[in-house]
């Protein structure tokens, strides 16, 4: 079996290549329906976006490469110290369906503890999106909220840490 060799590139490194193909992405309709903004993204508001990420420190982004081929994106925002982040992800729309939602999520878990120094991770998802429900429930994450279009879930990444 051949192993699985992953690189994390992050959006404020990702070449013009890449950037266009994180762009392609986020505008398919299959990820943009599930998106808190569903429009279609301008390539000038994204390469803003990119600008903006070099300056700030409460959101990360990661291109998801496995051996020669991009599988996903993941990303942090609201990151507070030692406390929590919100995460986010998308999967290469080619490959949905396949598990990559559950190696994404590993990812985001391992990272989070590993160099952000977390304890919990948040998130939100689109109601209407059983399948990233049941992924998110299937990895531990538990409802705290719901409102008109989202159901917010949440998980203790260490057991030392009193909810």
């Amino acid at each position: 079996m051949k192993e699985n060799k992953i690189n994390l590139i992050n959006y404020i490194n990702m070449n013009l290549n890449e950037s266009l193909l994180v762009l392609e992405w986020r505008n398919s309709k299959s990820v943009r329906k599930q998106m808190d903004n569903p429009d279609i993204i301008s390539k000038e508001k994204h390469f803003k976006f990119l600008n903006y990420l070099h300056n700030n420190k409460k959101k990360i982004y990661f291109l998801v490469k496995r051996n020669d081929e991009y599988i996903g994106c993941i990303n942090y925002q609201d990151i507070y110290d030692n406390d929590k982040a919100e995460l986010g992800l998308f999967i290469n729309p080619k490959m949905q369906g396949k598990g990559i939602g559950t190696l994404l999520i590993k990812l985001i878990e391992d990272y989070a503890v590993e160099n952000l120094g977390l304890q919990f991770l948040v998130l939100k998802v689109r109601r209407d999106n059983n399948q990233a429900i049941k992924l998110y429930k299937k990895q531990s994450y538990l409802q705290y909220s719901i409102d008109k279009n989202f159901l917010y879930m949440k998980k203790k990444l260490s057991e030392d840490v009193i909810e």
